[in-house]
C-alpha cells in the first residue's frame, strides 16, 4: 500500500486516502471498507487514464460536488461511501432498504453541509 495523498475534511470527521500500488489508483476513507479504483470510474462518467479519472473524482469530493454517505451502527461509523448519484436516488430509500434498525445514515458533502435528497 502506497498512500500518496491524505485529505482531512474541514470538520475533521473524514479522512480521504488516495493510494497507488503497482499503477492501481485506489480511493477510499481511512478505516472504512468502501473504496473505488481509477480504472472503473468510467462507469461514473469520468474519462481518460485511471490516474486522471481518480484525480477528477478526488477533486469532486474535495470540492463538495459528490455526496458522501456516513453509515453508523449504534452511533459508531462503520463505513463511508460515495454513492453513484444516478443509481442511488433517493439516497435514503436505496441505502436504508435492507438496513438494520440500529443503522443510521448521514448524507453530506466534504465541507460538512448536509446533502438534500
Amino acid at each position: 500500500m502506497a498512500i500518496i495523498e491524505r485529505h482531512t475534511s474541514p470538520d475533521n470527521s473524514l479522512v480521504l486516502l488516495v493510494d497507488v500500488t503497482d499503477g492501481d489508483w485506489t480511493i477510499g476513507f481511512d478505516g472504512c471498507p468502501w473504496h473505488t479504483h481509477g480504472d472503473i470510474l468510467d462507469a461514473w462518467g469520468y474519462d481518460g487514464s485511471p490516474e486522471s479519472r481518480a484525480r477528477r473524482f478526488v477533486d469532486d469530493i474535495l470540492q463538495s460536488r459528490r455526496v458522501i454517505a456516513v453509515i453508523r451502527m449504534d452511533g459508531r461509523v462503520t463505513d463511508i461511501v460515495v454513492p453513484d448519484d444516478l443509481m442511488h436516488r433517493p439516497l435514503s430509500k436505496h441505502f436504508g432498504k435492507y438496513a438494520p434498525l440500529n443503522e443510521t445514515m448521514e448524507f453530506r458533502y466534504w465541507n460538512g453541509i448536509p446533502a438534500a435528497e
